[in-house]
């Protein structure tokens, strides 16, 4: 049996273009969408 495997190396910025939500921010600056689309990536 024959196995391919794919492997991309990129910034883990990449990773956010995968991210299915769709968010809608409303009165806030820019920090705190910043603060609110990164939180879940945080290490």
């Amino acid at each position: 049996m024959k196995s391919t495997h794919r492997l991309q190396i990129g910034a883990w910025l990449d990773f956010l273009r995968h991210h299915i939500d769709a968010w809608i921010f409303q009165d806030q600056c820019v920090v705190e969408i910043t603060e609110a689309v990164f939180a879940d990536y945080a290490a």
